[in-house]
Parts: structure tokens; C-alpha cells; sequence
């Protein structure tokens, strides 16, 4: 009978196409997900760590710019001195050794007067101890400065200009010894915060070229600063040690403008051509601050005209992504190599059931199912990481929107106010007419225009150029000259048309009252003298008709104007809840503070402010502020040029959408786990659970359980190895029983005839065959053995094996002979066959 031939599976069909699929599913595919998930980490690694390393090189430039100022280095040693005596409990001895200390490292730089709480002059803490009335008499004129610039409140009816008059006239007997170049409105200098904050000068160059002072309600003081200790580098110096400190990696200095090979401090010959290289370009038009040179990076920044701070380190501290790469991969293939080898190990060494196909069905699963878990995490990750940046640089901008409309709302309030003020004057001139320039008149008028819209000077000119008013409690000015001869030139262009007497030429007087007139009812700009003013002007009367009555003059110092601006509008934007949990501030750098003021985090914003000034546009990602975070930009405005605007948004917005997004995320992370748990389940009953049972039938077979039968629901596969596997169960069980009758056909294992005594043992190789041996005794004296082989094995050989038995039966009982036995037993056997 000719064989059945098995069909060949696709494996041996197809051996190469199989392999190659399999290479691509379980290696190629899931190693372009890694290599596509590790290349977004590191690329964002590099722009992380680049942005990291850029921002370090600007915080080390920032430094040299700040300390290389001598003045502020000055400023920045005193105000520490000065912070060191004010807490110490014992001031004097704290003083003192700060004194000591500050002199043995800058020697011939500082001369100090030292007071005590009486303003009595320490001889033993003075380098200057002559003169005790002068001394006196600058104790008592720095006690009032510190009054006046250090404190914010005032005597009620009198201002700050008023104040410094008073100064004024006493600093004329104080600049023989304070210095003849002093300005008593630069005495505010040694009270401004951050790098505003410097010494005042008093005297050309020299050992006493620049005063700074500190009067306390304990103790004061007050510094000549040499000019020799200005023009040294002693505050680059400092920078540069600063800098080493913080960054050791970094090397930092001052070069010339344009670049040159002179560098301080002086730089290693090999690396001077590149650095003079690379800050030419920088010359060039190149926006950039921060640049890659060969293999340097390097950052400078202008200090002045004549310097610029540089700064540069190894590129080797920038995170490089093909090295990392090639690192991982080459671990990776160390990892896989040690793998290699001990799966070699183990191949060869391994038990035949040492793992089983459960175990690698699993290990399949979660292979499959969590390599694109783990991909879609990290990308996840960073995602959220992208996001959240994202965030932040929207809310930056939605903060510089609100900023840049603020800005420009102030041209429209500029507008606004002009017109309501000449509705004002036009109604207060109906209602009067020729009654308008009586005192009563005009003091209500002045009432009017200062309660609504707080000028900083009024001034109302009749037509001689007197003027008719007081001005308001703060004048901008000590002398209404120069304003009264301003007011009597524009009465005489505006009437020279009416005039028969004509001065200037007809042409030139109307051409010149013309443009006068065009800024009539407008807030407009006006420098006067060292005054930055916002300027309008009116007049009582009917000036088109040649009978102006008086001339009316509002003046605003621009950055009151501007303050008087931003807190009207700050407080419309609070009452309206218009800015919700937002903030909004203004720095204004003419008097260094802020509004509203912040105690805690005064110095923050107001460095912010100050960086404003000079940055145009300022960003921060993440400030600290009564225990909270947020994200801040501040510009300097464009119409509010004399203050800079800062806009805080809570970073717990941010923190709630993103925790959203995470929410959102672990949820759909959840249900793709739980699809994928689903899914093993699913092939879990599949292939698993009949796997497990068919191992169960197999351990049954082992114990010889041949009632045990498979039951597997399934109509695949599995169910036709169940029948085939039940119906082989039911052979095993007909040939067990089949061995169990053979057993019995043959006799005992013990016979015994007189002496002689029979043992016997058979052992087939398969459960039943074709062995057979028997005895038997046909007398007392006579024993018979009978030993006989089928050929084959299996139930055929059996059955011959019992017609042999049955035959071996009936004819041992007429036994005469072993011929005739073996005769009948060969011709029964061939005839029932």
C-alpha cells in the first residue's frame, strides 16, 4: 500500500520568505520604532542641553557685563558692607572689619566717614576726621537725601522738587568737601536697586572722583571711591572668579571692539586666531550671541563702544546626539551579543522542556503588545514635554498682546483726555465769557483740571505773560519765566494776522501761527529744557478772532503721565476681573519702583524690569513668587517709553491642562492596555488553554489514564487534534486492555512439579506482542515447556499468539508426543489464520 504523503508547510515551501518575515516583524520593525523613538529623546536631549549650555554662556556674559561697570562693582561692594553692618548686632566691630577687608584688596580705593546713631562722627572706623562741622553739617544733608529718595512718603503739601531745592542750596556749602561737580538729584543713585544702583560723581578724575553713601536709623556712612578704582578691572576680575566658580569648564574675559588680540585676561596663543576669527563674524552683521567655532562655543555681548564680554568653553560640553547613539547602539549590541551567546549556551545545554510553549506564547505577547507601548510612552513623554513649553510661549504671548494694546490704548487716552479738557475749557468759557480770568472762575477751573486729570504743572497766561494761578502742590517748575515767555510768544504769532502792526512778515507770521495753532487741543511732546513733558494748550476767549483773553498750560512729566495711565488702567482691569488670575506690573526706572509694589519679590521684578529697558522684550519661563509659580514677559513700551510693563500669567493654568492631557493619555494608555489584554485573553483561549489541556491529556497517558478525553470547544485546529487525540486515547485504552488479557493467557510466574521449580518473566517492547511460553505436566513424572515467538509485534502478533494458547490448550490434553503436538499446532494455526 503506497504511503500518504504529508503536505509540506510554508516554512519548507518557503523557507527564506519565511525567515525574512519573521526578521522583519520581530526585529527590523520593532528596531525602527526604537530607532525612531530614541532619535525624538535625543534630539530634544540636544536642544535641551544646547539650550541649557547657550543660556549658561549668557548668564556668564551677563556677569562680566554687570561687574566690569566699575561703578556698579563699587555700588555692589559698599551695598554688601553696608547689609554685613546693618545685621550684625555689634555694627562697629562688623563694620570695621568689613572696612579692613575691602581696603586690603583694594588699597588707595575707598576713604570712609562713619557715623553713629547720633551722627557723631567714629574717629577710630573714619579715614576723614577734620572738619567736624562739615562733617556734621554732610551727615545732617546725607540724613535728608535718604529722606527724600529712599523714602516714599512725603509732608503733605510738600513735593519731592521742593525737597531738593532745599538740598540744593544746602549742598552749596558741602561741594568744597563733597565734591564741586555734585548734582543733589543724583543723590538717588546709591538708592537704586540692581546694576541702576552706582556711586555720583563729584570731582574730576581723581582719589575722590565719586562719593557713595548709607544713612541708617543706627549707623551711617559715606565713601569716596577713587577714579583710579573706576577705570581698573578690579569688577572684571571679580566677574571672572565669579564665573570659574560656577562654571569651571568656562573661560571669560573682555576683548576690544573691533576684535583684536589684546584679551583680558590674555588667552592661550593656539586658541587667540579662532576667537579673533569667530568675534569678527559677529562684527558681521550676525545676529547670533552665542556661536559654534571649530570646536568652541562662544558668546560675546557688547559692554560699550570700546568692549564687548566674551565668553567661550570646549563644544565637547554640548550634548551630541550621534555620539550618544552610537554609545546606545554599541551597548546594545554588547547586550545583544552577551544574549547571543548565552542562548547559545543554553541551546546547547537545554532540556527539551525547559521552556515551555506557554511560557513562549507569552513572552511573544508581550513582546508584540509592549514594544509599541513603550514607543508611544516615550513619545508621549514627550509630547507633554513639547506641549508644555508650547503652553507657556502661548500665554508669553497672549501676555505681550495685552501689554502691546496697553501701549497703544495710551495714545487713545492721550486723545481722550485732550478732548474732554477742551470741552471743559469750552463750557467753563461760555458759562463766564468775560468773567472767565476772575479768581473765583479760575480757581474752580483749576480744581476741575486737577482733580480729573492730575497735571503735574497748570499754568493760565494773560495776554502780558502773567500768570493768573498758583500751580499744583508738585511743580515741574521753580521758574515760570521761561514758560510765561514761551505763552506771550504764541499770544503774538496767534494775533499777528489781526495785528495792524505787523512784526514779522505776514507770510512767516501766519505759516508760524499756523503750526502753532495745529497743536491747540493735542497732548503732544515738548522738551523743555532737561524736562520731558506732555504739553497742551487753550484759550479763554476767541483767539481765531484776535481776542485770546489767557493762554491755559497743562504740563505732565512723561513718566508721571505714564504711571497715571497705567494705574487708572490697572485698576479698571482689576474691578472688570478683565485680567482673572493674571498680573500685571510696571516698572518705572526714573524712581526704581514698581507698581503695585511686591515686598517679597520686589528685587525680581524689578530686575525684570530693568532688563526690560534695555532688552526691549523679555521672556521668562518659570519665576517663584509667594509660592507659586509663573511664566512672565515684559516689554518696554513704545508710547510708555518711561516704563517697562511686566505681565505675570499662574503657571497652575498651564498645570491644569497639562494634568488633563495626562488624564487623557493614561486613559487612552488604559484602554490600549486593556485592548491588548484583550487580546492575549483572546489568544490565550485560542492557543493556550487547548495548549495546557493537550499537555494534560499527555500527563493523563503518562499515569496510564487512558478514560481521560479532551474537551475543547473550538472549530478550529485544535478541535480536530482533540478528536484525533480522544480516538488514539481509545486505542491506548483497547490495546491496555489488550495487555491486561494477554497477561492472563499466560500461566503463573511460579510452577513447582516434585523438585523442580519454574520461575518465569515476560517483558514486551511495545504495551502487547507476539511472546508466548507455557508448561504442563502430562504425568507425575514428565514436564512439558513450551516457548514460542510470533514474528511482528503490535495485535496481530497478540492474536496468534491466543490461537496458539487455545490450540497449546486442547491438545495438551492428548498428548502422546512433542512431534504430533508440534504437527497439530502448525496445521490448526495455517487453518484458522
Amino acid at each position: 500500500m503506497q504511503s500518504k504523503v504529508l503536505p509540506k508547510s510554508f516554512f519548507q515551501r518557503f523557507p527564506i520568505v519565511f525567515i525574512l518575515g519573521i526578521f522583519i516583524c520581530f526585529i527590523l520593525f520593532p528596531a525602527i520604532l526604537i530607532n525612531f523613538g530614541l532619535n525624538q529623546v535625543l534630539i530634544t536631549t540636544e536642544a535641551n542641553q544646547q539650550r541649557k549650555l547657550f543660556a549658561q554662556v549668557d548668564q556668564a556674559l551677563k556677569t562680566i557685563e554687570k561687574y566690569s561697570d566699575n561703578e556698579y562693582f563699587s555700588h555692589f561692594l559698599l551695598l554688601r558692607l553696608f547689609n554685613l553692618t546693618k545685621n550684625s548686632s555689634q555694627p562697629e566691630k562688623a563694620f570695621e572689619k568689613a572696612k579692613r577687608s575691602l581696603q586690603r584688596k583694594f588699597p588707595n580705593s575707598f576713604v570712609f566717614v562713619y557715623w553713629n546713631r547720633n551722627g557723631q562722627v567714629v574717629k577710630n572706623l573714619s579715614d576723614e576726621t577734620s572738619y567736624a562741622y562739615i562733617l556734621k553739617r554732610t551727615y545732617q544733608f546725607l540724613k535728608n537725601a535718604t529722606m527724600i529718595f529712599q523714602s516714599d512718603e512725603r509732608v503733605e503739601g510738600t513735593g519731592k522738587a521742593t525737597s531738593v531745592s532745599k538740598l540744593e542750596k544746602e549742598a552749596k556749602m558741602l561741594r568744597n568737601f563733597l565734591g564741586k561737580l555734585m548734582v543733589t538729584e543724583q543723590l538717588k543713585f546709591p538708592w537704586l536697586s540692581g546694576q541702576l544702583g552706582k556711586p555720583l560723581q563729584t570731582a574730576p578724575p581723581g582719589p575722590r572722583s565719586r562719593i557713595w553713601y548709607r544713612i541708617s536709623k543706627n549707623f551711617g556712612f559715606l565713601c569716596f571711591i577713587s577714579d583710579d578704582f573706576i577705570n581698573s578691572k578690579a569688577g572684571t576680575s571679580y566677574a571672572i572668579a565669579r564665573i570659574k566658580e560656577n562654571f569651571p569648564a568656562f573661560n571669560a574675559g573682555i576683548s576690544n571692539y573691533p576684535a583684536s588680540k589684546n584679551f583680558y585676561p590674555p588667552v592661550d596663543k593656539k586658541i587667540a586666531p579662532r576667537l579673533i576669527l569667530a568675534l569678527s563674524r559677529f562684527e558681521n552683521l550676525n545676529p547670533a550671541k552665542i556661536a559654534k567655532a571649530d570646536n568652541l562655543v562662544i558668546g560675546c555681548s557688547m559692554i560699550n563702544q570700546r568692549q564687548r564680554a566674551v565668553c567661550y568653553c570646549p563644544s565637547e560640553l554640548l550634548f551630541s546626539a550621534d555620539e550618544a547613539r552610537r554609545f546606545f547602539y554599541a551597548g546594545m549590541a554588547k547586550l545583544f551579543m552577551l544574549a547571543s551567546f548565552l542562548l547559545l549556551v543554553w541551546y546547547k545545554t537545554r532540556r527539551s522542556d525547559f521552556i515551555s510553549i506557554r511560557i513562549k506564547l507569552v513572552v511573544l505577547f508581550i513582546y508584540a503588545g509592549g514594544m509599541p507601548m513603550l514607543i508611544m510612552g516615550s513619545i508621549g513623554l514627550e509630547y507633554l514635554k513639547q506641549k508644555r513649553e508650547q503652553l507657556i510661549y502661548q500665554a508669553q504671548t497672549q501676555g505681550f498682546n495685552v501689554l502691546r494694546n496697553l501701549d497703544k490704548n495710551f495714545e487713545v487716552f492721550l486723545d481722550d483726555s485732550a478732548r474732554q479738557i477742551s470741552q471743559l475749557v469750552e463750557n467753563t468759557d461760555k458759562k463766564f465769557a468775560d468773567q472767565v480770568l476772575k479768581k473765583e472762575t479760575l480757581a474752580l477751573f483749576r480744581a476741575e483740571i486737577i482733580k480729573r486729570f492730575k497735571p503735574n504743572s497748570i499754568q493760565i497766561f494773560n495776554s502780558k505773560g502773567q500768570n493768573l494761578l498758583p500751580d499744583v502742590d508738585q511743580p515741574i517748575f521753580a521758574d515760570y519765566t521761561l514758560t510765561g515767555q514761551v505763552a506771550l510768544g504764541i499770544f503774538k504769532l496767534v494775533n499777528a494776522k489781526f495785528s495792524e502792526t505787523m512784526l514779522l512778515p505776514e507770510d512767516y507770521a501766519l505759516s508760524v501761527a499756523e503750526d502753532v495753532m495745529t497743536k491747540k487741543n493735542v497732548i503732544s511732546y515738548m522738551g523743555l529744557a532737561t524736562h520731558e513733558l506732555y504739553r497742551y494748550f487753550e484759550f479763554f476767549g476767541e483767539p481765531e478772532k484776535g481776542k485770546a483773553l489767557a493762554m491755559i498750560q497743562l504740563y505732565w512729566d512723561l513718566g508721571k503721565m505714564q504711571k497715571f495711565f497705567f494705574e487708572q488702567n490697572l485698576t479698571t482691569l482689576e474691578k472688570e476681573n478683565l485680567l482673572k488670575q493674571r498680573k500685571m506690573l510696571a516698572y518705572f526706572p526714573d524712581e526704581d519702583q514698581l507698581y503695585p509694589e511686591s515686598d517679597k519679590n520686589m528685587e525680581i521684578l524689578r530686575e525684570i524690569g530693568q532688563q526690560a529697558q534695555t532688552n526691549q522684550i523679555l521672556r521668562r519661563d518659570k519665576l517663584d513668587l509667594n509660592s507659586e509659580e509663573y511664566t512672565a514677559v515684559a516689554m518696554k513700551g513704545l508710547n510708555l517709553n518711561k516704563i517697562s510693563i511686566i505681565h505675570l500669567t499662574p503657571l497652575r493654568e498651564i498645570s491644569r491642562t497639562m494634568n488633563g492631557l495626562k488624564k487623557r493619555m493614561a486613559v487612552f494608555a488604559l484602554l490600549i492596555f486593556s485592548l491588548t489584554f484583550a487580546m492575549f485573553r483572546l489568544l490565550s483561549n485560542h492557543f493556550l488553554r487547548p495548549v495546557q489541556d493537550i499537555r494534560k491529556a499527555i500527563e493523563a497517558i503518562d499515569r496510564r489514564d487512558f478514560t481521560y478525553r479532551l474537551e475543547l470547544n473550538s472549530s478550529n485546529e485544535f478541535r480536530e487534534l482533540a478528536n484525533t487525540f480522544n480516538n488514539t486515547l481509545e486505542t491506548l485504552k483497547d490495546i491496555e486492555t489488550a495487555k491486561i488479557v494477554q497477561e492472563n493467557l499466560l500461566p503463573a510466574a511460579a510452577f513447582k512439579l516434585g523438585k523442580i521449580q519454574l520461575l518465569s518473566h515476560s517483558q514486551t517492547l511495545s504495551r502487547i506482542g507476539g511472546d508466548y511460553f507455557d508448561y504442563f505436566s502430562p504425568d507425575q513424572r514428565n514436564l512439558g515447556i513450551f516457548i514460542g515467538d510470533v514474528s511482528g509485534h503490535g495485535i496481530a502478533a497478540a492474536l496468534i499468539m491466543a490461537m496458539a494458547k487455545a490450540i497449546m490448550i486442547c491438545e495438551r490434553n492428548s498428548f502422546s508426543s512433542i512431534e504430533k503436538l508440534m504437527a497439530e499446532l502448525d496445521n490448526l494455526l495455517y487453518l484458522n489464520r
